[in-house]
């Protein structure tokens, strides 16, 4: 009945007086397997509901749920079996509401594509770096000259001839 009726999986003792709770191995025994499943259910979806990170997804037709863990940060979750974009803050679909919560989203998303511009551009700048170093100045007329094959005999576009060594 405390199952059934109520949804309440910390069922007591029936036995009068007795104000123990029923564990796992007791509601097994005394309920049938349909009610036991719904019991074993609801206990999961009990354990689920405690964990501070752990939100359920907003999709009516879902039912699943999972850990969030950006917080206000990045209020919006991304269910990983239906999709559904919902605002662990507001707890609502971002579809419907919570403008705020959506450019928070966008501006992390634009935060990263920054960082990845920002990388992209240290890299570029490190080969050019890396570039210029292999170069060396022509001793007459101060011309940067790469060498990129054959021997250390040098000649400028200025007709001046050295050494690469």
């Amino acid at each position: 009945h405390e199952l059934e009726d109520n949804g309440n999986v910390r069922i007591s003792c029936p036995v009068d007086g007795c104000t123990e709770i029923l564990d796992q191995k007791d509601v097994k025994k005394f309920a049938n397997e349909e009610s036991f499943r719904r019991y074993e259910r609801f206990t999961l979806n009990l354990v689920l509901s405690k964990i501070s990170t752990f939100h359920w997804c907003l999709n009516p037709n879902c039912g699943s749920g999972q850990d969030h863990y950006h917080g206000d940060n990045l209020p919006i979750m991304t269910c990983n079996s239906c999709g559904q974009k919902s605002c662990v803050v507001h707890g609502h679909t971002v579809d419907n509401v919570c403008k705020e919560c959506t450019q928070l989203l966008e501006d992390e998303v634009n935060r990263q594509e920054e960082e990845n511009r920002l990388a992209t551009l240290r890299n570029a700048e490190s080969a050019s770096e890396a570039y210029v170093s292999q170069l060396k100045q022509c001793p007459s007329c101060a011309s940067r000259i790469e060498k990129n094959e054959g021997c250390d005999h040098m000649t400028c576009r200025c007709r001046y001839q050295f050494c690469w060594a």
